[in-house]
């Protein structure tokens, strides 16, 4: 295993330019709105076929419950008459994401695979918006696959390609704006942007100078747009409910309200890992230890590595915060550390979780030295305020 701190120089621009995993399910959300909200909205394809929209539904909550095999056969009922459709493409692109993405070693050969999927979806999409540029099924479509290269392409440190994706999405996403009492799931995509046009820069500094050039947001606006869409939304709420919870938890650090959101989609899909961790990070923030405990121990025993590490980190906080024996949540942390660094594109923030409490553990042994280089890590890793706050005053 190579050290960390060799690991921090050789990843110097990677950790820099990182962003955080919920910027993966922001981009989901937006795939789902566009997906569902477009085959409802369609007037020459869905409208009148009722299964179509019935076979989305149960395809998306087979992915979110991990149930791939059950999902794949849902999606194959599209061949028959949506084979060449950016619906049954993105379908595809998303069961492949979901079937990779919380690997510590993904298959390059399966990503290509999905991303072909994905290529496919924006042709078909243009298609559509040549034939008719108001068609709501095809402006939804194209965000979702515009919005997905986006991500990829600043995943893949091509920021010229992604800068071009995301322009491309910008202007479907203005769309949705006047849209919201039309259509309650609108609301998603416009509290999200409300909200994170606003959050973004605040957590990236380096992106202020370029804000003058997107339409000016609202976080409170932003938050309440996201209210009305997990009660009001038809096919929206579950990413309504993620947003609520990350957003309360990670930024505006009212615990409180992330559990109550977070409780809320644990109970819709208990089977999702990371609603799970998600959930159990929420109640030890709101220090309801106990109600955590069973759901760490769930991701600790996790068979995948991942969601081990996550249990570890969690369970490492768990013991430090309430058991408070700093030997055996040192040894937890660690563990977790071996894990996360194995794959770093999904565990950065966990991993600042961990080196924040090494570096609590090093400060009360009297060993300020280890304490400040455990937080110089905590700041290379993770972009969540309350952690960088924390490393910087120290």
């Amino acid at each position: 295993m190579e050290k960390p701190a060799a690991f921090l120089v050789r990843n110097k621009k990677r950790i820099n330019g990182y962003k955080m995993p919920l910027s993966r399910l922001l981009i989901i959300g937006l795939f789902w709105l566009g997906v569902v909200f477009g085959a409802s909205a369609q007037k020459k394809y869905f409208t009148q076929d009722a299964e179509a929209v019935s076979h989305v539904k149960k395809a998306m909550g087979q992915i979110y419950d991990g149930n791939f095999t059950s999902a794949k056969k849902t999606i194959q009922w599209f061949e028959k008459d949506y084979e060449n459709h950016a619906v049954y493409c993105l379908l595809n692109y998303y069961l492949g994401y979901y079937q990779e993405a919380f690997k510590m070693s993904p298959s390059n050969e399966n990503i290509q695979a999905y991303l072909a999927w994905l290529n496919k979806a924006e042709a078909q999409s243009e298609k559509m918006l040549e034939a008719d540029s108001n068609n709501s099924e095809a402006v939804y479509l194209a965000l979702a696959s515009y919005a997905f290269q986006s991500l990829h392409y600043s995943e893949e440190k091509n920021y010229m390609k992604s800068a071009g994706a995301a322009k491309k999405a910008y202007k479907f996403v203005k769309d949705g704006f006047s849209r919201t009492e039309e259509n309650p799931d609108f609301l998603l995509t416009s509290g999200l942007y409300d909200y994170y046009v606003v959050q973004y820069p605040e957590t990236h500094p380096g992106m202020k100078p370029f804000m003058p050039f997107f339409k000016g947001g609202d976080k409170k606006r932003g938050l309440n747009y996201l209210k009305q869409a997990a009660q009001k939304g038809i096919f929206t709420q579950v990413e309504a409910l993620a947003y609520l919870g990350h957003i309360y938890m990670r930024y505006e650090a009212n615990y409180a309200e992330a559990v109550k959101w977070a409780a809320k989609l644990h109970q819709r899909h208990p089977s999702n890992q990371y609603f799970t961790a998600r959930y159990a990070e929420a109640l030890l923030q709101a220090k309801q230890f106990e109600e955590a405990k069973p759901l760490i121990d769930q991701l600790v025993g996790s068979k995948q590595e991942f969601f081990k590490m996550v249990g570890k980190t969690l369970n490492g906080w768990y013991v430090e915060k309430y058991l408070k024996d700093d030997e055996l949540a040192q040894k937890e942390y660690s563990e977790a550390e071996k894990l996360g660094l194995k794959r770093t594109k999904l565990t950065f923030d966990y991993l600042g979780f961990c080196y924040a409490g090494l570096a609590r553990i090093s400060d009360r042994k009297g060993d300020k030295s280890t304490a400040k280089d455990y937080y110089k890590k905590t700041l290379a890793f993770s972009e969540i305020p309350a952690l960088r706050e924390e490393a910087k005053s120290y």
